[in-house]
């Protein structure tokens, strides 16, 4: 199986830091399995990040780095999941928000027969901390823009913390349009309209201090987004 780490640009330490917990973390944990950890780093080389990370797949086996020039977390995982040849493709964002001791729950509901497994902040026994303004923004996303607009099932469209099948993640990935933080909501509503068996699973989620992401623009720009899928006819 293939695991991404998606990284635009960042602190050197903090990278190595979220790497290192994965790596150790798959060594005890899937020692029965054939993994590999992709640095899915996307857009410019800001600040020498490429020579940084390139550094990090030679003191770390079953590491290797893909750059991907066009900038968004979309981008890198489109690239990178259409590109391997494992069974399984994951990703987790850079920051470990979700705890990883979810990731072997969700490597077997693969091995069990689902398509897609993705965790959930919002499952009855998810446990999430953050500032309330983001919690009750993220809700209102989830739980009113993407189930009626969308008609979606699942209740997170934006957990960092994702497995496929690779044939699944074939197939579904040139439908999507989106580079950016987008696509997770695109990638699950497709695998929904295609008929792909989508299993959630609750996970402890922990907010980080130094999250990437623009909220009010994001929200504001997934509204539209949500709004051109929902009419999109292919």
């Amino acid at each position: 199986m293939d695991i991404v780490l998606p990284i635009y640009y960042g602190n050197y330490n903090e990278i190595e830091g979220s790497l290192r917990k994965v790596y150790y973390f798959l060594n005890k944990s899937f020692g029965n399995y054939s993994w590999n950890i992709i640095i899915g780093l996307n857009g410019p080389n800001k600040n020498g990040i490429f020579k940084l990370c390139k550094s990090l797949t030679e003191k770390y086996s079953h590491t290797c780095l893909r750059h991907t020039q066009s900038s968004g977390r979309g981008a890198s995982l489109s690239d990178i999941w259409l590109n391997s040849n494992s069974d399984y493709v994951s990703f987790m964002d850079i920051d470990l928000s979700t705890d990883l001791k979810h990731f072997p729950l969700m490597i077997k509901e693969l091995d069990n027969g689902c398509d897609v497994c993705v965790g959930s902040r919002y499952l009855m026994s998810s446990n999430t901390r953050r500032s309330f303004f983001r919690y009750f923004l993220s809700k209102v996303y989830n739980g009113f823009f993407t189930k009626f607009l969308l008609g979606t099932k699942f209740t997170d469209a934006q957990c960092g913390f994702k497995s496929a099948r690779t044939d699944i993640a074939h197939k579904i990935i040139p439908l999507i349009k989106d580079s950016n933080w987008f696509w997770d909501t695109e990638f699950l509503y497709l695998s929904q309209r295609k008929g792909c068996n989508l299993v959630e699973i609750p996970v402890v989620w922990k907010e980080q201090p130094n999250s990437g992401v623009k909220f009010f623009r994001t929200i504001a720009d997934f509204i539209v987004k949500s709004l051109e899928l929902r009419f999109r006819k292919a």
